[in-house]
């Protein structure tokens, strides 16, 4: 692993995210194999072993003990799923192995508040179609650099695995379709005609498994809504009309999800997320009724209360949506809210190892703006400019010392 990386996670970046199948194995002596004795501190890869807290009892995550399916039985391999998200607990330098030690867990475990994130129906009946079902969604965001023939086989896999989950598997793979031809042929109008085909294909499909508590399609149904109307914001087939029944539809569908038992954080913190976006399209859209302004407003705070309940407080990943909801707030002029939450964005960036001083620069300004402009105390306002001066003084020149063109002409005359 490169050094750069390693000193990113022991200054706070906590989420390590794979991109492809990770291989693993309970035999710690075996993944000392794979590590190199002749790797020094100073260099810039270094020796890394991942030490991963899971329950391997459990069949409702994105793992597998795959040792009986191996070529190589006695390496007791546990097989992980792309896209699984871990959370750094610990990262530890071993002088004698000289080997990095980072702990991981799971993200999904970490956040597990309530039961939500559990793959038990209410009655404890253990299914594997809703771990199924995440699992395969997952590649909704993975096939943008696929062939088509590539997610038609692999969905044929899928189908094959699991043939009584066939119907369903494939109006995801219609999903994906469209997610596919819309991403990487965004110039030609037929292709986008054929991507609101798949989408309206897959919608079809998933309107006769609305009742099915496991698999809550509501959540499918409002993201499949919700990229036909971008499909409608396109110059190619824009029509407003359209885009805004979809974001309605999409809406709808979103809160019905949220209702679901089954519903997990991950899948909560997403739809917080599209509605914001939704949100803020209508919006855009000149859409500021006071009906409109609310319901943003009440699923922005809903979203950083949801996320104070996955998060610790000071977690750059707040920073964001506190900013987000402050600037709301000063839209609709609730001025005393704004400063609450653009404060509170600003205490986050000023409290990480490593603060970022460009947004700490940028939300004391917004702070500075309302005291000034809508407040009228400039008393207030001096110690977010104080934070402004104390920074940019500290700022070393990042290329060095430039020399005025007046004082060049006067240098090279002299010479």
């Amino acid at each position: 692993m490169w050094n750069e990386e390693i000193q990113d996670i022991e200054n706070g970046y906590n989420k390590i995210v794979n991109w492809c199948f990770f291989s693993t194995t309970r035999n710690r002596e075996l993944a000392y194999i794979y590590l190199n004795d002749l790797v020094k501190p100073t260099d810039h890869i270094q020796n890394v072993l991942f030490e991963i807290k899971i329950d391997c009892g459990k069949i409702s995550y994105p793992y597998a003990d795959i040792s009986s399916l191996s070529y190589f039985p006695n390496e007791s391999e546990i097989l992980f799923m792309i896209g699984t998200v871990f959370h750094v607990t610990d990262v530890v330098y071993n002088d004698v192995e000289k080997q990095w030690l980072i702990k991981l867990e799971l993200e999904e475990d970490r956040r597990k508040a309530t039961k939500d994130n559990s793959c038990a129906s209410p009655s404890s009946n253990v299914s594997i179609r809703p771990c199924l079902k995440r699992a395969v969604r997952t590649l909704l965001q993975r096939f943008d650099s696929m062939s088509t023939d590539d997610i038609y086989m692999v969905f044929k896999k899928l189908c094959e695995l699991f043939p009584t989950e066939k119907e369903w598997l494939l109006a995801i793979r219609s999903h994906c379709l469209a997610n596919h031809t819309e991403h990487r042929y965004s110039s030609a109008l037929s292709i986008f005609q054929r991507s609101i085909a798949n989408y309206e294909n897959a919608l079809v499909i998933w309107w006769k498994y609305i009742d099915d508590i496991e698999l809550n399609c509501r959540l499918d149904i409002g993201d499949i809504h919700m990229e036909i109307a971008r499909c409608y914001t396109h110059h190619l087939v824009k029509n407003d009309e359209q885009a805004k029944i979809h974001l309605n539809l999409a809406l709808k569908n979103y809160e019905l999800a949220q209702k679901s038992v089954l519903i997990g954080n991950n899948e909560k913190t997403d739809v917080y997320e599209n509605v914001i976006d939704i949100h803020q399209m209508n919006i855009d859209y000149g859409d500021n009724s006071k009906e409109t302004l609310e319901m943003a407003l009440k699923n922005r705070e809903s979203y950083v209360e949801h996320l104070l309940k996955c998060c610790d407080p000071n977690d750059v990943i707040l920073a964001e949506p506190l900013e987000k909801l402050a600037k709301l707030y000063k839209f609709v002029e609730k001025y005393d809210e704004a400063l609450v939450n653009y404060e509170k964005a600003l205490e986050i960036f000023k409290s990480q190892t490593s603060p970022d001083n460009h947004s700490t620069i940028r939300l004391a300004k917004e702070i500075i703006d309302i005291y000034t402009k809508h407040k009228s105390d400039h008393n207030s306002a001096l110690k977010y400019q104080d934070i402004i001066h104390d920074i940019e003084s500290k700022e070393e020149p990042k290329f060095g010392h430039f020399m005025p063109a007046s004082e060049l002409h006067k240098k090279r005359n002299v010479d």
